[in-house]
C-alpha cells in the first residue's frame, strides 16, 4: 500500500544520504519514517548512531534508550547498552 511505498522511499533516501556522510539529511528522512511508523526500533537505533556521529550526544541518548525499550532482546542490545554507558559518562563530564 501507499504507506509501505513511502516507507521504502524514505529508507532509500536515508541510506543514500547516510552513505554520502550527510547525516543531518539522513536524520530528516528517519524522522519522517518515524512519523509513519513510530514503533520501528531500528530507526531509533540508526538515528541515535547518526546523532553520535554528529556529536549530538544529548539527542542520541533518548533514541538509543527507546531502541532498547522497543527491542530489549535485539542481537546488538548489549553493544547498545555499552554505548549508552559511555554516552552517559561523556555527558556527565561535559556538564
Amino acid at each position: 500500500g501507499p504507506r509501505e511505498i513511502l516507507t521504502r522511499m524514505l529508507n532509500n533516501l536515508r541510506r543514500i544520504h547516510a552513505g554520502l556522510g550527510e547525516f543531518s539529511r539522513a536524520i530528516r528522512w528517519i524522522d519522517l519514517g518515524l512519523e509513519l511508523n513510530p514503533d520501528t526500533p531500528g530507526d531509533y537505533r540508526e538515528r541515535g548512531i547518526l546523532r553520535m556521529r554528529l556529536e549530538e550526544f544529548g539527542r542520541a541518548l533518548p533514541d538509543l534508550e527507546r531502541y532498547l525499550r522497543l527491542a530489549p532482546d535485539a542481537p546488538d542490545a548489549d553493544e547498545v547498552r555499552e554505548q549508552l554507558l559511555l554516552l552517559r559518562k561523556l555527558l556527565s563530564q561535559l556538564n
